[in-house]
């Protein structure tokens, strides 16, 4: 949001932005590629770019599965809390 307010005419060219189509995923590098986090973010990308093949999916929970099965604890709260979870992004 930041580097938006800074340069908005710049990302007004982009396609996604124009189309209203940008999405915040959780960060999964830090120090060390956190796998958990990243096959939660490709699910969040299914349910995005395709729909249909995800419709039962419901990405929140699917990320506490993951974390569950790897970590042993569910954390997706968390993480949203911190970083801002799958969501729309609108910027203005």
């Amino acid at each position: 949001m930041e580097d938006y307010k800074k340069n908005p005419g710049f990302y007004q060219t982009l396609t996604t932005v124009k189309n209203g189509e940008v999405h915040a995923q959780l960060p999964y590098n830090f120090y060390i590629t956190n796998i958990d986090t990243a096959i939660a973010d490709a699910y969040y990308m299914g349910k995005i770019l395709y729909p249909e093949q995800f419709k039962d999916i419901n990405p929140e929970k699917k990320a506490d599965e993951i974390y569950k099965f790897l970590l042993g604890k569910e954390v997706y709260a968390q993480m949203a809390k911190d970083y801002s979870g799958f969501k729309k992004v609108v910027l203005k």
